[in-house]
């Protein structure tokens, strides 16, 4: 999109004193349009501002009527060789719609602060949050299906592509000597099925195989409560790889499936085709393997199940 003239950071001054100063040439006559007029102005219209940071509650609207027709790539631009955006969109991206002085002015608090934490932000010092900016609400996310991920298997990978007819968890969820096992924010692990031409893509099939360029197939804009999950302390998944409970002869054959472990504590994950569906284990599961007993775990202290008990 065109760049407009008059851009908040040409001038290097500050995106404040560039819009006080806007505001007042607008009403006010030649001989009060000086920098002392502005900047008075200035300290008066964001002082309540400063004393927190600019736009900590706010967030882009892809809900908005107007956002939600657009195309991801009006706004967002993925490099080729890159997984993730890491940058914000510039100025010019919403000058196309918004005239950035006058909503500026109007709104400092939700429209500047959807990308800055400062109204001091200038060409050389953006004041810019961290892309992707983290807030409570969700504008996409709960729209991925296990079951569908777990019935494509890896034939399709893009990356050392597999016989395999069921993908397993381990296939995104790496068991890590780490608390949780959720995915990083990132692009790279759905990329190695999710690529640029994905095996046996076809513009039909786009839905049920998408590539990296079909944006919208994921990230489908829609009101999103996602689950949030306790911290239970000193778990680790890395130490819950092996079945050490014993078995009784007449119990049957063991159970060669990988996933056979990750199922019995998240089979809401295994079967769930909204992430909303996912709950957390509960802490009569934990509770049956930790037991004390010969071969088993020790007994979980109240303090390590009380987060999961207050969920229930």
């Amino acid at each position: 999109m065109r760049r407009a003239s008059g851009d908040c950071g040409d001038c290097g001054a500050g995106a404040s004193a560039c819009l006080l100063s806007s505001r007042r040439q607008a009403k006010a006559p030649a001989p009060q349009r000086g920098r002392s007029i502005c900047l008075l102005g200035l300290a008066i219209a964001f002082a309540p501002l400063r004393a927190a940071t600019l736009g900590a509650s706010a967030a882009y609207p892809h809900l908005h009527p107007k956002h939600v027709a657009l195309e991801c790539g009006e706004c967002h631009s993925l490099e080729p060789d890159k997984a993730d955006l890491h940058e914000m969109p510039g100025h010019a991206t919403c000058t196309g719609c918004h005239n950035l002085a006058a909503d500026a002015v109007k709104r400092p608090e939700d429209f500047c602060g959807e990308c800055h934490n400062s109204i001091d932000a200038s060409k050389e010092h953006p004041a810019l949050y961290d892309f992707p900016k983290q807030h409570i609400d969700h504008d996409f996310g709960v729209l991925f299906s296990h079951v569908d991920h777990r019935n494509a298997g890896t034939a399709t990978r893009c990356e050392s592509p597999g016989a395999a007819g069921i993908s397993q968890c381990a296939d995104c969820h790496e068991p890590a000597q780490k608390p949780g096992k959720k995915l990083e924010a990132s692009h790279t692990s759905c990329f190695a099925c999710h690529c640029e031409s994905p095996r046996g893509y076809t513009e039909a099939r786009k839905n049920l195989n998408p590539s990296r360029n079909d944006c919208a197939v994921c990230h489908v804009a829609h009101e999103a409560t996602l689950t949030s999950f306790a911290d239970v302390k000193r778990f680790l998944h890395g130490d819950h790889v092996f079945d050490t409970r014993p078995r009784r002869k007449d119990a049957g054959p063991v159970s060669h499936d990988p996933d056979v472990l990750c199922v019995e504590c998240h089979r809401t994950a295994f079967e769930s085709r909204r992430l909303s569906d996912i709950r957390q284990p509960d802490a009569a599961t934990c509770r049956s393997c930790h037991t004390g007993k010969v071969g088993l775990p020790d007994t979980l202290s109240a303090d390590d199940l009380s987060p999961l008990e207050r969920r229930q």
